[in-house]
């Protein structure tokens, strides 16, 4: 009976062409790399250091030494994501001024997606209330968000993760908002994983064929023991 029930909700929902896409920039040199940044099949862009239109910057690679931080929760990686400059040689990471960036990747579509911040303890002193958003968008429309925030920090760095998933999209973004500071936060991108491949459901009818062979199966089982 389990095993049926296994095969069930493995034909419910299915991931068609699925692959799992991987960054943590261990394999990139520390400094400037551009407007466009591919790593690994995923790609970042447009990135700015306050929200809206103003103020295009860079992307940089800054190295950090983890063991010098003094902050509580998941330990970062040795190289950071960072937006606008960087601090030369093996450093504690100060983060970056952010306000919004798009994540692409090399596939159609993708239905689940996590983005780890190091959030450096900097935000909670001069941007409190903002919050920093990771939407999941298909045909340019939202279809999944979710969203941290650094209220609750003591000034200690530390790791957070945004996630979505259950849905199809086709690109993420990432985006801070709030009443400070031009509506950015201070933090740096630590690790970035996007599942590949379409969510995909069967139509009602073959849930319900499925759903009936099993009660069938259980029955029969029940009567033979």
């Amino acid at each position: 009976m389990l095993r049926i029930l296994i095969l069930i909700m493995s034909f419910i929902v299915t991931h068609a062409n699925a692959a799992l896409l991987y960054t943590d920039f261990s394999d990139l040199e520390e400094g400037f790399h551009g407007a466009t940044l591919n790593d690994n099949g995923i790609i970042f862009s447009d990135v700015k250091e306050v929200a809206g239109e103003r103020y295009p910057t860079h992307w940089a690679i800054d190295e950090i030494d983890p063991s010098a931080l003094p902050g509580e929760g998941t330990v970062p990686g040795i190289k950071q994501l960072t937006f606008g400059g960087y601090s030369s040689g093996v450093t504690s990471g100060s983060g970056s001024s952010f306000g919004s960036a798009n994540i692409d990747f090399e596939a159609e579509n993708a239905h689940s997606a996590t983005v780890n911040i190091y959030d450096t303890g900097n935000t909670v002193f001069w941007a409190w209330s903002n919050i920093l958003t990771l939407e999941a968008l298909f045909n340019d429309s939202v279809v999944a968000s979710s969203f941290i925030s650094f209220d609750d920090n003591q000034g200690l760095q530390r790791v957070q993760s945004l996630s979505v998933s259950g849905v199809n999209f086709d690109s993420l973004r990432l985006v801070a908002s709030g009443a400070e500071v031009q509506q950015s936060v201070f933090i740096s991108i630590d690790s970035v994983s996007i599942e590949t491949g379409t969510l995909t459901v069967p139509e009602p009818n073959s849930i319900v064929l499925f759903s009936v062979l099993a009660l069938v199966a259980f029955r029969r089982k029940f009567i033979n023991s």
